[in-house]
């Protein structure tokens, strides 16, 4: 019987592409760079309606793009 790859075996077999693997990192590194933003608004006490202000938008798009940071998450190889 043949085993079922998880998704952690598919992406590692995927990270083996070079273009692969550049578009990967450059996306992880975006994360990175949004992680550093969610972090710095937490750490200056400013919140969502704050920041949206700021340039002009709303709490709910700056609400959309911390959320779709969060569900998408950073960290992996």
């Amino acid at each position: 019987m043949k085993a079922t790859k998880t998704w952690r075996d598919m992406l590692n077999e995927s990270l083996e592409d070079p273009n692969f693997r550049k578009e990967w990192d450059e996306a992880n590194a975006e994360l990175a760079e949004l992680d550093k933003i969610i972090a710095a608004r937490a750490s200056a006490g400013l919140a969502q309606p704050d920041v949206a202000a700021r340039p002009g938008t709303t709490q709910s798009a700056v609400a959309r793009l911390e959320s779709q940071f969060h569900e998408n998450g950073t960290g992996l190889p």
